[in-house]
């Protein structure tokens, strides 16, 4: 019986210091709940938007698959390869390669720009070391002309409904804590 259990432990320690590598990769399809559309074609009006959605956004990673270059700090970090099919893409794929990793992008745009929705932005959680399969944009219809990632002002975002309910329950419990004492005084 002490031999099962110190082999189910080592595997669970085992497990959870994992390999270094992420085995999981993160799928976005337009099915993805996204954070924001639009019909913008034009770079810098999706900029004026993002700016407004996730404060002060910052540009660290862009692919793009018309002209070929790749631009953002971390621009030698990550590969992104465009298929299917190659030259009027639906999809793609963002690997990390080697140097520092991506640890605070929070955001990731796919853009085609003749299109409406012309750029979808999904809030991601991701570890900057994972696969991110862009699957299925667009097909039949348009392509994908770039990829970028961005990190969003952490303090100029509007919490999720899970938080206000938190705070509404921390809320409540502190007024019930409250009333109680004034009862036993």
């Amino acid at each position: 019986m002490r031999t099962c259990l110190r082999i189910l432990c080592a595997a669970a320690i085992a497990a959870s210091l994992g390999t270094g590598r992420a085995e999981a990769d993160l799928t976005i399809t337009p099915l993805t709940p996204a954070f924001a559309t639009g019909p913008e074609t034009s770079q810098a009006q999706i900029n004026v938007i993002l700016d407004g959605l996730i404060g002060n956004s910052t540009e660290l990673y862009k692919s793009d698959e018309e002209t070929g270059t790749v631009s953002g700090p971390f621009a030698s970090s990550y590969t992104t390869t465009y298929s299917n099919p190659v030259g009027d893409p639906g999809n793609a794929l963002i690997e990390y390669v080697s140097g520092p990793k991506l640890t605070t992008a929070n955001y990731l745009l796919v853009k085609d720009g003749n299109q409406d929705p012309a750029w979808y932005l999904f809030a991601i959680n991701w570890d900057g070391m994972m696969d991110i399969s862009i699957e299925d944009f667009w097909p039949g219809n348009g392509a994908i002309s770039h990829v970028a990632l961005y990190q969003g002002d952490p303090f100029n975002t509007v919490p999720e409904p899970t938080t206000f309910a938190l705070w509404g329950v921390a809320g409540i419990a502190g007024l019930v804590a409250r009333r109680r004492r004034k009862t036993n005084a």
